[in-house]
């Protein structure tokens, strides 16, 4: 590290932020939309966490389904595999993914993304 700049795979976080946008905030219909992105260090490593007040995992799911039923998508899995790659372990907990809900109320998604610094 040099005067604190660190490598960090390119796009690591894209495909979690469209996923908030694409199928969280977009299928919102009520109220204000909004996407959180903070950056902090944290005991060695640089974590994300990506945070959304949309209609939350369960119901995009729903709406993905009627909408394009035969559409796969792969980009959390890569994502995810590229994590594991970079920070050298299987660690589950590089990307925890939290799904926001009160009183059985869905109102988005929470995603933290942990990059090792050394």
């Amino acid at each position: 590290m040099i005067n604190g700049d660190y490598k960090v795979p390119p796009l690591i976080i894209q495909p979690f932020v469209e996923n908030a946008i694409q199928h969280g905030l977009l299928n919102k219909q009520d109220g204000p939309r909004r996407l959180s992105i903070i950056a902090t260090l944290h005991e060695g490593f640089i974590r994300y966490v990506i945070c959304d007040n949309g209609v939350g995992r369960e119901k995009a799911g729903e709406i993905k389904n009627r909408n394009k039923p035969e559409h796969k998508s792969y980009g959390i899995l890569i994502t995810t595999e590229r994590v594991q790659l970079y920070n050298q372990n299987d660690q589950e907990k590089d990307i925890t993914i939290t799904d926001l809900s009160e009183d059985g109320q869905a109102y988005g998604t929470r995603i933290e993304v942990r990059i090792r610094t050394d």
